[in-house]
């Protein structure tokens, strides 16, 4: 089970602040935010790509508020 967690593609996440718009009245602050994700390939993990011609692989992105609501939906070959 172990070795098949270890062929699972590993992922990075960078989150930034990079403005914020503070209310006066009760109402909820906005902020702005920078967001970078991608795949993490070491060599071994490249050639083992390479290898598997014809199966597609796919990463699905969904973005939502903490209220649940609908930011962005992506899907990144």
């Amino acid at each position: 089970m172990l070795a098949l967690l270890a062929n699972l593609p590993k992922y990075f996440l960078k989150i930034e602040e990079t403005s914020s718009m503070s209310s006066k009245d009760n109402k909820p602050i906005g902020i702005e935010l920078s967001i970078q994700c991608g795949l993490i390939l070491d060599k071994m993990q490249a050639t083992v790509t390479k290898e598997r011609a014809g199966v597609f692989d796919m990463t699905i992105v969904l973005t939502l508020t903490s209220d649940l609501d609908f930011i962005d939906f992506r899907r990144i070959p």
